[in-house]
């Protein structure tokens, strides 16, 4: 057994976080992984002895009518050479509070997180919400709740985007349209010099009481970006908030010419 199998809590692993499209879409900026991509992953984890975890929390909220993209595990397979594991959250499909999720991880890692002391004394992670999802399973009730709420995000996201286009400053744009999630995330050309979105959020908060998610909150070499989200409103209101956000950077770049 490789060695970072035999320690693999103690090791670093490669975090990759996946959102929601086939076959994935990496968050922030909603860029598709496709299914060739996602293979050469799992081949690469492999070659190299790297364990990938992949944060496939949106793929259940997916906008088209087909089914829902497979999470990267799939493409891996269950074999105790696999390296590669997938985590869901039903906080993303449920409730923030409901803090449960699930893990599709190889049968190495499983005998070792059955035998983690949490499991053993406690039984589960979250026992009582744990049963009353497992419960929303198998009746079918989480799967009309996913159905509902699809064309929900779909519009909102379609609103949204429509809106950005449409009334953006020059020099700064939508990522890509997301065909699932609920996040989006645009970017500036401008030089960090020019536009700093982390300066940016901080004036909009102060001026106008509207909170937005600077770039450099998802990573680095992004400070020229930020992210939105559409899960609380509905559409109309989304529509003159975006409207009213661009109108807002639009001001905000004449201050700081």
């Amino acid at each position: 057994m490789p060695t970072l199998r035999k320690n693999w809590a103690q090791k670093m692993a490669l975090l990759i976080g996946f959102d929601h499209l086939p076959m994935y879409t990496v968050l922030p900026t909603g860029s598709v992984l496709t299914e060739e991509k996602c293979k050469k992953l799992v081949q690469l984890s492999l070659k190299f002895n790297v364990l990938i975890l992949c944060d496939d929390i949106y793929n259940l909220l997916y906008f088209a009518e087909d089914r829902a993209p497979r999470r990267l595990f799939a493409y891996a397979g269950d074999a105790d050479s696999t390296m590669v594991a997938s985590n869901g959250s039903f906080s993303k499909l449920l409730s923030p509070a409901l803090r449960l999720g699930w893990l599709e991880v190889p049968q190495w890692m499983r005998r070792r997180l059955f035998g983690t002391g949490q499991l053993q004394s406690g039984g589960a992670m979250n026992g009582l919400v744990g049963k009353i999802i497992s419960c929303a399973i198998r009746d079918g009730s989480l799967e009309r709740h996913l159905q509902h709420l699809r064309p929900i995000y779909r519009d909102r996201a379609a609103a949204m985007a429509d809106a950005l286009d449409a009334n953006l400053p020059a020099g700064f744009a939508l990522k890509i349209r997301p065909k699932g999630g609920y996040f989006l995330w645009v970017e500036s050309s401008r030089p960090v010099k020019s536009f700093d979105s982390t300066k940016f959020a901080k004036w909009l908060a102060q001026e106008k009481g509207v909170r937005i998610l600077p770039g450099a909150r998802c990573g680095a070499r992004a400070d020229n970006a930020f992210r939105l989200s559409l899960a609380f409103y509905e559409v109309d209101a989304l529509k003159e908030a975006t409207r009213s956000l661009c109108a807002a950077l639009q001001e905000y770049l004449q201050i700081n010419k």
